[in-house]
């Protein structure tokens, strides 16, 4: 299946330059690990699957069981749980501005742009206006 450059679902701008596009069958409702103190996760910011507990949890450099591949976006702000479970929709599948990334708590964004330059378009994430994409 050959993926798309162009928006098909939607596009959505705050602010000067928050965008995200999903392509078609580009996002999907994800249930997200708790978090401890139930922090508001911010629309941009990179998240993964982690395979240990079969949930979704914010991008780690230095995770483990998958925690360290980024997979996706989100896609609309949430707040989430720091006891239960969250439902939140993520971009799978489509284009974010690299400014617009919300760099998590405790990492770099050395360590972002790297993770972020391979295999994101196997994946089919296009990641803009970031060099040295493999």
């Amino acid at each position: 299946m050959a993926i798309r450059k162009d928006p098909l679902v939607s596009t959505f701008s705050k602010g000067r330059r928050k965008q995200l596009a999903a392509y078609h069958e580009g996002t999907l409702v994800a249930t997200f690990a708790p978090i401890t103190n139930g922090p508001e996760v911010l629309r941009g910011t990179p998240v993964a699957f982690d395979t240990s507990v079969n949930k979704w949890k914010i991008w780690a450099n230095a995770g483990t069981n998958g925690v360290n591949i980024i997979k996706g976006f989100v896609y609309e702000t949430f707040t989430s749980d720091g006891t239960d479970d969250v439902l939140a929709v993520v971009m799978v599948k489509g284009s974010i501005l690299f400014d617009d990334i919300v760099l998590p708590d405790g990492e770099t964004e050395n360590n972002l742009k790297a993770a972020l330059q391979t295999n994101m378009i196997e994946r089919g994430l296009d990641i803009k206006e970031l060099e040295n994409i493999r």
